[in-house]
């Protein structure tokens, strides 16, 4: 069956696109379904803008994404950007199909797109970014990309020879990628009283040369960290952007002193550190790179401190069925020495609906963190509130402290208020619970 003409499949997506959004719908992925049903290959017959930027990893992508954007618009640039809809191939057509003409020509200076790890095989055949941060690969979900050496195959087999890698030296997986690329390198220096953490779980143990054991100089969590062979040369790559210390709201690198974007935590001085890389590599100067980071905040969904009446409430998005994700957000909460209550919805939406989930995966999860006595109360919501209770107990915690419901949004009805500090960690697709989790407590804190 031939496909549409590239006129008329444009001409059609992009109508669906403008109708949708005067039925106030959300219409940000469907023009791209609809161009590809009538054209599967019309991602190749966009032109796209001169520069285009793509950003891929287990974690931290979506955060590295939003900033790279925001940084690139503070100083002028247009830019395309995928943050309304999907990182597949369905959410990157629609984005460049949304703005670009009838010829299909985008305008723009800059593409900047977020992409998942494993739509690099039906998106590289037919798109080749200038540039591509990988943030790292771990394991994740395990009904998606369990295991690391199938998520790099996929990247590494598709990776246009011509794209530029900015690549994380602190992980020896992803900075083992594109063999014959261009690349440089970003690390996070061992910070002030950082302590070298033996987890559950390391996704690389033994040499990818020689098959030896691996011998660690410093492991900061799950892989992530400065390891090597003894007995070849395979080692973690030197890097050319290192991020140093943060102090007084400042990032300090040894390519010069920025404004810090996020918190204290260590993944976020890995995002700024990879986008300064880039933005370095582009040609924007430290006064650019300066204003496209001053004043910027993590997306609201990833991290959120708030004041709410006397209480500091901090959200954490912990993604419920990723273990590497979920064990650095616990560390985070036990990084706090103050005391506070943890209240946790973990349970993945799209499982619930089946009533089954692959529960395996929170034995891989450092639940230890939370044996942490600043800790006064953890409560668990929703229909495997009591498996992580299970979990909860092997990994020492106290029983006294652990409350759980079934009903996710009741759990803030059982919140201890006493202590100061309350942290909510929630999956990404249980924004419904969240919001009415964060209703009840509102209302309880200001009544």
């Amino acid at each position: 069956m031939a496909s549409t003409p590239r006129f008329i499949t444009l001409l059609i997506a992009k109508s669906t696109y403008k109708i949708l959004r005067l039925l106030g719908k959300n219409s940000s992925v469907f023009s791209g379904a609809v161009a590809l049903k009538l054209d599967k290959d019309i991602l190749g017959k966009i032109t796209p803008p001169k520069h285009l930027i793509m950003v891929s990893g287990t974690n931290g992508k979506t955060s590295t994404t939003n900033l790279l954007k925001d940084s690139f618009l503070s100083n002028g640039y247009s830019v395309i950007d995928n943050h309304l809809g999907s990182n597949i191939l369905t959410g990157i057509t629609s984005s460049l199909i949304n703005n670009c003409d009838l010829n299909g020509v985008c305008h723009q200076d800059i593409a900047c797109l977020e992409l998942d790890e494993r739509s690099a095989r039906t998106v590289f055949p037919y798109l080749t970014p200038e540039y591509l941060i990988v943030s790292n690969i771990q394991r994740d979900t395990m009904l998606r990309n369990p295991h690391t050496e199938y998520i790099f195959d996929i990247i590494n087999k598709y990776l246009p020879k011509q794209t530029k890698l900015i690549l994380n030296a602190d992980d020896l997986i992803s900075s083992q990628l594109g063999k014959d690329n261009d690349k440089v390198f970003y690390k996070v220096e061992v910070q002030e009283n950082e302590k070298f953490k033996d987890n559950i779980v390391k996704d690389i143990t033994v040499c990818p040369k020689c098959h030896s054991e691996l011998k660690w100089k410093f492991v900061r969590y799950n892989s992530i960290g400065q390891g090597y062979c003894p007995n070849c040369d395979f080692k973690s790559s030197e890097a050319q952007y290192i991020a140093i210390s943060n102090h007084n709201n400042q990032l300090q690198t040894n390519v010069g002193e920025y404004p810090l974007v996020g918190g204290n935590r260590i993944i976020d001085m890995y995002n700024e550190i990879s986008i300064i890389a880039l933005l370095k590599e582009f040609g924007l100067t430290d006064q650019e790179i300066t204003k496209g980071l001053k004043d910027k905040k993590i997306v609201a969904s990833r991290y959120l401190d708030e004041k709410i009446a006397d209480k500091t409430v901090i959200s954490m998005l912990a993604k419920g069925m990723n273990a590497i994700a979920c064990s650095n957000s616990f560390e985070t909460v036990s990084n706090d020495k103050e005391e506070k209550s943890v209240l946790m919805i973990l349970d993945d939406e799209h499982e619930n609906r089946k009533s089954s989930e692959i529960v395996s995966w929170i034995y891989d999860t450092d639940f230890e963190f939370l044996k942490d006595p600043k800790i006064k109360q953890i409560v668990v919501g929703g229909k495997r509130s009591y498996d992580y209770k299970v979990r909860l107990l092997l990994a020492g915690v106290d029983e006294n402290k652990i409350i759980c419901s079934l009903d996710e949004i009741k759990t803030a009805e059982l919140l201890d208020l006493s202590v100061d500090k309350i942290y909510i960690l929630w999956d990404m697709y249980n924004t419904n619970s969240y919001k009415g989790i964060k209703e009840t407590l509102h209302r309880r804190l200001t009544k």
